[in-house]
């Protein structure tokens, strides 16, 4: 009987899983060095999940606005039945290729990114240690910041005024249609400033957390969503967004 005791002790105190302890990354609150590894791994892993499906809801809108628009301008192209028209429409197809191009090539970095640090934790009996594994996810993390960062700077606003402000001059300097280079200029602007406003920075706003080792799930963290599509109608056209909070 001592003997069965004994044994039953001993599985109920049998040896736990040490805590891992991980330098804090640069520039961040001395607390955060404090909190187990696999804590961190956990909430990067998480944060960068929610804020990678952002990122794709307003690239695929954004995907899906200029698909529309192309395709719109495609028709106009094909239905052009003077010089004057099929100028203006090939102009205003270019430039949504262009737009449509962009969003593709240079993509922000969090979408990629996210699915990056899940291959890792998914193979992490051949990536190493916990403190590896960490500081690749904080490099991510850092990564996806300064894109988002970088996709609301002034060098964004400024080469989507230069770009539609050279629009409009081909129109209007080169084939002397300058009512449609105004017209063409002022949407072009609206689009690119619409597209930059409602970019997400929830990577930014991820890393201010991280930093201060608040790794705490947020209940009350709101959400909202939106959509923007081309609207048709007879005589006229134009962007739809809406919103749901």
């Amino acid at each position: 009987m001592g003997a069965a005791s004994l044994a039953l002790v001993w599985v109920l105190t049998g040896p736990v899983a040490a805590e891992e302890r991980c330098p804090a990354m640069v520039g961040a609150s001395p607390a955060l060095g404090e909190i187990d590894a696999e804590e961190r791994i956990a909430f990067l892993q998480r944060s960068l999940l929610h804020d990678a499906r952002q990122a794709r809801i307003w690239a695929g809108s954004w995907g899906g606005v200029y698909t529309g628009l192309l395709a719109w301008n495609g028709a106009r192209l094909g239905l052009a039945t003077t010089r004057d028209d099929q100028i203006d429409a090939t102009v205003a197809t270019a430039a949504t290729s262009l737009g449509l191009i962009a969003l593709v090539a240079m993509p922000l970095k969090v979408m990629r990114d996210q699915r990056r640090f899940d291959a890792l934790l998914a193979a992490r009996h051949i990536a190493g240690e916990p403190c590896a594994l960490l500081a690749e996810g904080e490099r991510l993390l850092l990564r996806g910041a300064r894109s988002e960062v970088f996709g609301k700077s002034n060098v964004v606003h400024a080469g989507n005024f230069v770009f539609n402000v050279g629009l409009g001059l081909l129109l209007g300097a080169g084939f002397g249609h300058w009512t449609q280079g105004t017209i063409v200029s002022l949407v072009g602007m609206a689009v690119g400033e619409l597209q930059t406003f409602t970019q997400p920075t929830d990577v930014v706003r991820t890393l201010a957390r991280y930093r201060d080792g608040d790794l705490h799930e947020q209940q009350e963290r709101r959400s909202w969503s939106w959509t923007i599509a081309p609207m048709v109608a007879p005589g006229h056209a134009g962007l739809q967004l809406s919103g749901a909070f």
